[in-house]
């Protein structure tokens, strides 16, 4: 066999190699999905992954049942996760740029939420109009309340690059009045006095200590804290009452992998460390504990900042001072026939900064 023919049999091996190869890189992602041979990551999408449809002929006559498998098919191809994690980590740590459109990479690997940015560029502030449908409906309920002796109380949770701003690029950065100015003007405007305004408290507060998680759109437990203190500070214009102090706590800082609803964005959460601010009463609070006399009921209309379910929810400061809180989703807000039911001592609103 001459040299010619070597190099010509030598390629159609290679090719042969190759083509075998071709296929079997084909085939895994299927086989890996009958099979399960290789442990796979865990899923980190904020959505439901398409199941395996239910046959029938009426699906498989209006093409609905194959559009269905391919859906799950797309969700559900073996090693799938895998594949979602490598992309994320080569466009994150090769390019330098954020794997999800949902996620904005700030300075010193600061997640935000791209559409908190750009509810205040994108969203037009509110018309005159708007406005005063706000107004009213927020007017009534407090003046149905108070006929009633009930204490209202609004609370726009503020988004976190408000209070982070600095750890935003300038060309990330938003320098005009945004609707949570004009909802605060217009809510606390004539007799009413009901909005509350958190921002300057969590801003200069966390000086000490972060008040919102790196990775996560959340404030962390101390945050929440500084909200306890400004609903209870609020409170106090008309009822006695105050609020339990920093140094009726013992702090602890810990190094942990949180929540980090961002960092799952990227399906990088096992990547991404954050500060978990622990609170413990010490002695000195256990002492005003029990010379506080609680009120009876709290109805709290709240989105996850205040849901009892997280582990940074204002609710598990605010039982120090009422016997019962209920907790209802803000889609649920002003519903009078729940309020009288429940006949609450207070009621508080509270809505985070970039879905109003």
């Amino acid at each position: 066999m001459d040299k010619s023919q070597t190099i010509k049999r030598n390629k159609t091996i290679v090719l042969i190699i190759l083509n075998i190869l071709f296929v079997i890189i084909l085939w895994i992602p299927v086989i890996e999905l009958i099979f399960h041979v290789i442990p796979d990551r865990t899923n980190t999408e904020n959505r439901v992954l398409s199941v395996f449809p239910v046959f029938s002929f009426e699906n498989l006559f209006k093409n609905h049942f194959i559009s269905q498998v391919e859906d799950y098919f797309n969700d559900n191809f073996g090693l799938r996760n895998y594949m979602v994690y490598l992309n994320y980590r080569i466009k994150l740590d090769v390019f330098k740029t954020s794997p999800s459109p949902s996620v904005v990479i700030g300075k010193d690997n600061w997640l935000f939420l791209s559409s908190g940015l750009s509810d205040i560029d994108a969203h037009a502030p509110f018309d005159l109009k708007n406005l005063k449908i706000i107004k009213d409906r927020f007017d009534n309920e407090y003046t149905w309340l108070q006929q009633r002796k009930i204490v209202f109380i609004s609370l726009i949770t503020p988004n976190k690059h408000t209070i982070y701003s600095e750890k935003l690029y300038e060309t990330q950065k938003y320098k005009r009045f945004t609707q949570l100015d004009q909802r605060l003007l217009a809510l606390n405007s004539g007799r009413s006095n009901y909005e509350l305004d958190i921002r300057k408290p969590l801003i200069g507060a966390k000086n000490l200590y972060p008040t919102y998680y790196k990775n996560d759109t959340h404030w962390n437990l101390y945050g929440s804290f500084i909200a306890y203190q400004q609903i209870i500070y609020k409170l106090a214009e008309n009822i006695a009452i105050k609020p339990l102090l920093l140094s009726d706590f013992d702090i602890q800082v810990k190094q942990e992998i949180g929540h980090a609803d961002l960092a799952k964005m990227l399906s990088l959460n096992d990547r991404y460390n954050d500060e978990e601010i622990e609170f413990s009463v010490n002695s000195i609070g256990k002492e005003k504990l029990n010379s506080i006399s609680k009120l009876g009921t709290l109805v709290l209309y709240g989105d996850s900042f205040m849901d009892p379910v997280y582990r940074w929810s204002t609710t598990q400061f605010l039982n120090y001072h009422f016997n019962k809180i209920i907790f209802i989703p803000d889609s649920e807000v002003f519903n009078n026939k729940i309020l009288m039911k429940y006949k609450p001592d207070v009621v508080v609103y509270e809505i985070v900064e970039r879905n109003l």
